[in-house]
This record gives C-alpha cells, structure tokens and sequence, in this order.
C-alpha cells in the first residue's frame, strides 16, 4: 500500500504557463505578423505605384477611349483586317487598365483584411486564431500580387 504525498499537489508548471501565457503570446504573435504583413503591403503599394507609372495608364485610358469611339462608327466594319487591328489595340490598352485596377483593387482588399485583422486580434485572445486566418488570406493576396509584379 503506498502512502499519500505529503507535498500538495503541483500542476505541471510547463503546462500551466503554456496555458497561462499561451494567448497572450499568440497575441503578440499575431501582432508581429500583421506588422509583417503591413510592411509587405507597404512595399507591394510602392511597387504597384511605380507599375503603374511605367504602365503608362494615361496613354492606355486615352487610345481605348479613342479606339472606343471608333469602333463604335457605322462604317468600322467597312474595312474588317483593319477593324480587326483596331479590336487588337482596344484590348490590349483594356488588358492594361484592368490590369491596374486589379492590383489596386488587391491593395485595397489586403489593406482591409490587415485592417480587420489587427482589430480581431486586439479584441481578444479568441478571436487570435480568427486574426491568423484573416493573416494567412492576406498575405496569400500580397504573395499573388508580388508575382503578378514580377512578370
């Protein structure tokens, strides 16, 4: 027969500081990676500024309105192999300027779920794990972003 402890018994002190710090690290944590993240979205926004100036979207806005305007007269399809050049062109400056809109458009999305995020994981320790899939889908919007850039 064994004989009680007569040391009080002592919760295993790993696992209670793993639970007791576990949340607040997580939180900091989390912060760490928005931050992380806000920083990639900063260079990302830098990047699609200078994309955008090399872009030269003026002069594509102005030759698809131009081309628009063409296109749109009665005797366009008079000449087809021109018209057809004509098409080319419109799509290709189109191409362009949706091209632009779709990586503001991105910035924009990433900016508000960064946004969402830091207010998530400021809130509480239970939506921590909210913050790190509102992250994970960031920073996967800013990874496509920055490959798209690369090309």
């Amino acid at each position: 027969r064994r004989r009680p402890s007569l040391q009080p018994h002592r919760p295993d002190c790993a696992l209670l500081s793993r639970n007791f710090y576990g949340p607040m690290m997580s939180a900091v944590e989390s912060q760490d990676m928005i931050d992380s993240l806000q920083r990639r979205l900063e260079s990302a926004n830098d990047r699609v500024v200078q994309a955008i100036a090399l872009l030269n979207l003026p002069m594509h806005e102005e030759q698809a309105e131009e081309l628009e305007a063409l296109s749109s007269q009665p005797e366009f399809w008079d000449d087809a192999p021109t018209a057809e050049i004509t098409l080319k062109k419109l799509n290709a400056h189109r191409a362009a300027i949706e091209q632009a809109s779709s990586w503001r458009s991105t910035l924009e999305e990433v900016e508000t779920v960064v946004a969402l995020a830091r207010e998530t994981a400021a809130s509480s320790s239970d939506d921590a794990l909210e913050a790190l899939e509102l992250m994970s889908e960031a920073s996967e919007r800013v990874d496509g972003l920055e490959e798209e850039l690369r090309k």
